[in-house]
């Protein structure tokens, strides 16, 4: 069995969600996990079973040098982490493509560094994996050097769970990081739209206090922002909700909220963008994002909600298939 050391961006004390969530999955099956981030001092705990160490951008290079000695290989889920690592990446998970995601919130000739860093960080590893066939398409300088390159979906922490909490018949889940990408604007058209239902948005992120003040100024009460929120707390609101919507404009190069919902039986609708159509069960449940297409799906949905989503997530992003995967992967 491998020893694998992780570099992520994110203090998962901080902020475990996606990325994170990923990277404790995949060291299920492996010896020893370490798991490494940028810090502005050093610092080193045990977080869900596994070391993490906090480390400054300036000795970033040396502690990797340190831990390859001591026979780990090194798994980046960070373009960042790959670049400070300064040497050889075994493997690397692609989750957005860099200059992708660039390209599209940038707006000055800087974003054009992009592609030389991500072309970069390919030369400087040695396997890739996507967690979808779109990131792979979107992924730069892909030939560059021959090696696999293998698609991983991801998977549900809450595959195996259970929750008292009943179904409410006018519940409404969003799952989102709370960015332009996000496509918020759209749900607050939605739920003016629908005021006998109530909208839930669970998330954080740098535009939320907009959205806040929008929903406030327009005197929305069907329509409220939860913030961030611990995983047993999610796990109960998925369970009350009888649709989850999970809309988008750009740059969702997976989706976690359709397989997570899917993993508690819960119907999905989303935004035809992106990895969405890829993720979910039948291209009927995505819409085009504008109010009377998502109108439409989110009243068709309705017909579809006693059908069986976990049997689909079963056969697709199980934690079983996803951990077969990951050992395949690592050789």
């Amino acid at each position: 069995m491998k020893k694998i050391c992780y570099l992520g961006n994110n203090d998962p004390r901080e902020k475990f969600r996606g990325v994170e969530e990923v990277i404790w999955r995949q060291a299920k099956v492996v010896k020893s996990p370490i798991y490494v981030y940028t810090s502005s001092k050093k610092e080193v705990h045990r977080y869900r079973g596994i070391i993490c160490i906090g480390i400054p951008k300036i000795k970033y290079a040396k502690l990797i040098c340190v831990i390859k000695k001591k026979g780990y290989r090194i798994h980046s889920h960070s373009y960042v982490g790959t670049v400070y690592a300064c040497s050889l990446i075994d493997y690397m998970t692609v989750h957005d493509g860099l200059w992708y995601h660039k390209n599209l919130v940038e707006k000055n000739w800087w974003k054009y560094f992009y592609v030389l860093l991500e072309m970069y960080c390919n030369l400087l590893t040695k396997k890739m994996s996507y967690v979808s066939n779109f990131a792979k398409s979107k992924a730069i300088s892909m030939g560059i050097r021959k090696r696999r390159h293998e698609i991983i979906y991801n998977t549900s922490k809450y595959e195996n769970s259970t929750s008292s909490a009943n179904k409410i018949k006018n519940q409404i889940l969003i799952v989102r990081s709370i960015e332009e990408r996000a496509n918020i604007e759209l749900i607050i058209q939605l739920a003016l739209k629908k005021r006998e239902f109530k909208f839930t948005i669970v998330g954080n992120g740098p535009c939320i206090d907009k959205y806040r003040k929008i929903v406030n100024q327009e005197g929305i009460e069907n329509l409220i922002f939860e913030g961030y929120v611990p995983d047993e707390v999610l796990l109960k609101k998925y369970h009350e909700s009888v649709l989850v919507i999970v809309p988008a404009k750009f740059g969702e190069g997976f989706g976690l909220p359709v397989i997570e919902a899917y993993s508690l039986n819960v119907c999905v609708i989303a935004s035809n963008v992106c990895a969405l159509p890829e993720v979910i069960i039948d291209k009927k449940f995505v819409f085009e994002n504008d109010l009377i297409s998502i109108v439409e799906k989110f009243e068709m949905a309705f017909s579809y909600v006693a059908e069986n989503y976990y049997e689909f997530y079963k056969e697709k992003y199980s934690n079983d298939l996803f951990e077969k995967n990951t050992k395949f992967f690592y050789g």
